[in-house]
């Protein structure tokens, strides 16, 4: 099944661009538990490391076997992916072998389980996917329907069959990587916010496509990304011991040494390029770091809004104003969370062909804090 291709984000709210995910298929879900603690410990950056080697690891398990475009998504603290029917055992073992990483190498306890479809349309879930290109063959994959949103609850309260951690080979992490420093706001703040329609079906697509509108009158979201042109994007040296320490745990097929020796070297050579100003071939850092900024995933939709905005003070508080009238309204469950600075963590297929993606959060968790914030409002409400 190929799954519908979308290069403008207004469609991404529109439910004839996607296509309904066939019964059979699943959804693969991931979620990394006790973000407070480790958020308030300074193991933010962590946190969306091991979320964005889910990413890499179900990508590439699933591709493996059914090639092509995968939909999966980044979110802060987890992951989500659609799988088809001949690679729900092959996620399943990567999903229990990335629980088994994570708590061996970081010592992150990872929730992880599978659903199929068929099962969450019998408990009143709804699933569309489709795939957003941000440039050279690059992917990720967006959701609508309330089906992602009630497969991540019944993940976290205990209502999925459990996979258990399991130690195996993972494939796609050597790519991963996380080198830059978090990139400050240029306008004002980073606005991380998440909003879910009240409604199901064509109502709540509705009420997502009126409010991707709204906001977008107030701070058009191309020119919203979080990392600008890449102008906030230099390379430091200060960031490479971090850098060691995380991009470690990959690659096993060398030594320790040697892991060491490849993160350092990568880094070392985009530090001399960027300062001393010279190229590979076609490969060069102004033309590189602005595809970074391009090739990010601040927009997504999974079920419904998914941002990571860089915005003027003002427009914070229109957005947010707009939010609180539509919560207000019964409309919509939304959380928001203003954070100084965007992180990112890299995925790089083919840097000389372009292929890459750069997964973003507001800084310390921003997603996560959003997420909160909603389910704070919603036990108060």
């Amino acid at each position: 099944m190929d799954l519908p291709i979308l290069d403008d984000f207004a469609d991404a709210t529109d439910p004839s661009r996607y296509s309904r995910l066939p019964g059979d298929w699943a959804l693969g879900v991931c979620d990394i538990v006790g973000s407070t603690k480790l958020a308030g410990s300074g193991r933010h950056r962590d946190v969306n490391f091991v979320a964005a080697a889910c990413v890499a690891a179900l990508q590439a398990e699933v591709a493996a076997i059914s090639p092509g475009p995968v939909a999966c998504q980044f979110g802060g603290d987890g992951a989500i992916v659609a799988v088809p029917p001949q690679a729900c055992p092959a996620v399943s073992r990567s999903l229990a072998a990335l629980a088994q990483w994570a708590a061996d190498s970081f010592g992150l306890t990872l929730r992880i389980g599978m659903i199929q479809v068929r099962e969450l349309e019998e408990k009143g879930g709804d699933v569309l996917a489709a795939l957003y290109r941000v440039g050279s063959a690059t992917y990720y994959g967006v959701f609508l329907g309330n089906g992602p949103a009630l497969a991540d609850r019944l993940l976290k309260q205990g209502g999925l069959a459990p996979i258990a951690p399991l130690a195996g080979d993972i494939r796609g992490l050597d790519g991963l990587s996380c080198r830059w420093e978090p990139v400050e706001s240029a306008k004002g703040t980073i606005l991380c916010l998440i909003v879910d329609p009240v409604a199901t079906g064509p109502d709540g697509a509705a009420t997502m496509a009126e409010l991707r509108a709204a906001i977008e009158a107030i701070a058009p979201l191309g020119m919203a990304g979080p990392l600008g042109e890449g102008q906030g994007l230099v390379p430091r040296l200060r960031a490479l011991p971090e850098a060691i320490r995380r991009e470690r745990n990959l690659r096993p097929g060398l030594t320790g040494w040697g892991r060491i020796g490849v993160t350092t070297a990568a880094a070392l050579l985009v530090w001399a390029m960027y300062w001393l100003r010279f190229g590979l071939g076609r490969f060069t850092i102004p033309d590189y770091i602005g595809r970074i900024a391009r090739q990010t995933d601040f927009r997504r939709i999974s079920t419904g809004l998914r941002l990571v905005l860089d915005v003027s003070l003002e427009a914070a508080d229109r957005i947010e104003a707009l939010l609180a009238e539509a919560h207000a309204q019964g409309r919509i469950r939304y959380g928001t969370h203003r954070c100084p600075a965007a992180a990112i963590t890299c995925l790089v297929f083919d840097v000389m062909d372009g292929r890459h993606i750069h997964f973003v959060d507001g800084s310390g968790l921003g997603l996560w804090k959003a997420a909160a914030d909603a389910k704070a409002r919603t036990v108060g409400a």
